[in-house]
């Protein structure tokens, strides 16, 4: 093996954000060129996905699909009990990491590509479509799991209510974790338009929702982040001190 079949984009990109993520970089794409990349890799695993899957052999195939739904279905439920087991971990990050890092990773599968065709080994076609396969199914069963998180997190805390005296659980609502608080808070920044949500950095404590960005926002997208958070359920008070204003 040649060093010029580690010298081709695919995997020298691979390498920068294995470097970036050790001396612990802030390295990140612009939030429209993050959604531009994120679309051109959807568009381009779909169609060599169907062009795979139309002339490859579908005896050979089919069990790789099989393959792939199967692990698509079975890795986050996996590692979401070794994550409750183990790990001690919240229901709700579990569930989210379990759909993470139980889906299949389109880069990691074309810096493989990339290496295999600089070393000249030819694989067989239908990779591509276990590719696009085994997305799917984790999320899915990432939102099961999700749902499930909530309700045990929920369940916990009626139990906990009702260890309580009977005057005050009579008056106390369920409350709502700031695990559970952070990460709403998180996507409905991020689905927001208009403002920079990616770069917004949520902090919950005993619900009290800081947010922070080191890209600076305007005076008006400021405005609106603290607007979105504060019609959380569970939300107390809103500190945008670490926005920086433009």
């Amino acid at each position: 093996m040649s060093i010029s079949s580690l010298l081709v984009p695919a995997i020298l990109f691979f390498a920068l954000g294995m470097f970036a993520c050790i001396i612990k970089s802030d390295l990140k794409f612009p939030p429209d060129m993050h959604k531009m990349i994120v679309i051109y890799l959807l568009i381009g695993i779909g169609l060599h996905g169907g062009k795979a899957l139309a002339t490859s052999n579908m005896g050979d195939a089919l069990p790789a699909v099989w393959a792939a739904l199967a692990f698509g279905v079975g890795l986050p439920i996996i590692a979401y009990i070794i994550l409750r087991a183990l790990g001690k971990i919240d229901p709700l990050n579990a569930a989210a990491i379990s759909a993470h890092y139980g889906s299949v990773s389109a880069g990691t599968y074309m810096t493989a590509v990339a290496f295999l065709g600089g070393i000249g080994i030819t694989y067989e076609a239908y990779p591509v479509i276990m590719l696009a396969i085994m997305e799917s199914p984790a999320i899915m069963i990432g939102l099961v799991l999700a749902g499930y998180s909530r309700k045990v997190m929920g369940g916990a805390t009626k139990a906990d209510n009702i260890d309580k005296t009977k005057s005050a659980a009579a008056g106390a609502k369920e409350s709502t974790s700031d695990t559970w608080i952070t990460t709403k808070v998180k996507a409905d920044l991020v689905t927001e338009k208009g403002i920079p949500g990616t770069d917004i950095k949520v902090e919950t404590n005993k619900g009290v929702v800081s947010l922070s960005s080191t890209a600076p926002v305007t005076e008006a997208q400021k405005t609106t982040a603290v607007n979105i958070t504060k019609k959380i359920k569970g939300v107390k008070a809103v500190s945008a001190d670490g926005l920086k204003a433009e």
